[in-house]
């Protein structure tokens, strides 16, 4: 009987009529969603093994859940988007037993609590050239981002320290950002142009007070322009509206925070799924040196993937990082020649579908009263994605 099921299963299955293209053009495609949720954590071990501070470790986490929603299916707003993200982040301080000014981890923070970390909407026209995002943003989700250098660990790699060291807490990234208007133009398929305006208070939802409602700090206007038709080369530009003291003067006098850095992104060699794909990176930046502790600095380096034949998710990134303290700064804390520099080796290989692991090595140097002192870092994260 089971035998005489088959055969006729099969014969019913051979008889049946191709399917056409025009069939297929028929069946209904899966509609997108109106919301994408997901899920990412971050937990790292990371101590000083010779020099520094203190022989000390530390572990700390992050856990980010985000909404991602697509309010042109949901609403039938045409190229209306929007995302709602809250960040929870625990645990030490790896970089207290360093003492650098370029840290250590990208992760850590100096106040653990839960953030609503984004929470914008995106209003794209002229089919997606152009868009125009309002709510809280990381600004260095956008501007003066290379995607070569964002597996290094250590916060120089993300964005570049003498923009990170401005504002009252900092400009708007990780961990609290700020409210903003973003506007983005893309030409041809390959240039663009990024115009920005944040408030220079970043302080949002779970932060202490509270968002920053009234403006007293002014914003932070950065401008940045680029052509990735072939790796990416792009200049920009950032301005604080309002004056600030600057350091070691004696006057009180005050000046506007202010610089501009240069991007530079590149393929080295592209072996696809046959050998290794190499991206090289640079970038360097100089601020107006008399507001902020950095006034230069540089970051460059490589990543590489497919290194191992049977790890296609294995990659390798090398990272070299340079910062030029201001002349303020040396006269506030006596370092009278030393700058910071810090190399960083990583390799992050994906176990699964959901598990990656990355073990890291960082070696310092540090401008700690001109002494020049040195630390060696060792870490390792584990990250869960859904």
């Amino acid at each position: 009987m089971t035998a005489s099921i088959s055969m006729a299963a099969e014969t019913q299955a051979s008889s049946a009529p191709a399917l056409t293209v025009a069939d297929a053009a028929a069946v209904p495609a899966t509609p997108p969603k109106v919301v994408n949720l997901s899920l990412l954590y971050k937990a790292d071990v990371q101590g000083v093994v010779a020099g520094g501070r203190v022989r000390a470790g530390r572990a700390l986490d992050d856990l980010d859940l985000a909404a991602d929603f697509d309010l042109e299916q949901g609403l039938h707003l045409a190229g209306l988007s929007g995302r709602l993200e809250v960040m929870m982040t625990n645990g030490g301080m790896p970089n207290g037993a360093v003492g650098s000014l370029q840290g250590v981890n990208n992760d850590e923070v100096a106040r653990p609590g839960t953030r609503l970390y984004q929470a914008y909407l995106e209003q794209a026209f002229a089919a997606g050239r152009f868009s125009v995002r309002v709510g809280f943003t990381d600004l260095n989700a956008e501007f003066d981002a290379t995607d070569s250098s964002s597996l290094l660990l250590a916060p120089p790699f993300g964005i570049s320290p003498e923009i990170s060291a401005t504002g009252r807490n900092g400009p708007s990234i990780f961990p609290s950002t700020s409210f903003a208007v973003r506007a983005k133009a893309q030409f041809d398929g390959a240039g663009y142009l990024l115009a920005g305006l944040y408030n220079a208070d970043a302080r949002d939802l779970g932060d202490p007070h509270g968002p920053d409602w009234s403006g007293r700090d002014g914003a932070l206007a950065i401008l940045e322009a680029g052509w990735t038709r072939t790796g990416k080369l792009a200049v920009g530009a950032w301005h604080y509206t309002h004056k600030v003291p600057k350091r070691a003067s004696l006057t009180g006098a005050q000046a506007h925070a202010q610089g501009v850095y240069v991007l530079v992104e590149r393929d080295l060699a592209k072996g696809g799924e046959t050998g290794p794909t190499v991206t090289a990176f640079f970038r360097g930046g100089v601020s107006d040196g008399d507001t902020g502790p950095i006034s230069s600095a540089i970051q460059l380096g490589f990543r590489a993937s497919h290194l191992l034949a049977g790890r296609p998710d294995g990659s390798l990134s090398v990272g070299y990082s340079y910062n030029g303290l201001s002349s303020g700064y040396r006269t506030e804390n006596l370092v009278p020649g030393t700058d910071e520099h810090k190399i960083e080796i990583t390799y992050s290989d994906r176990l699964n579908s959901h598990l990656t692991v990355q073990p890291d090595l960082q070696w310092s140097e540090i401008a700690d009263g001109g002494t020049g002192r040195q630390a060696l870092t060792a870490g390792l994260r584990i990250t869960a994605n859904y």
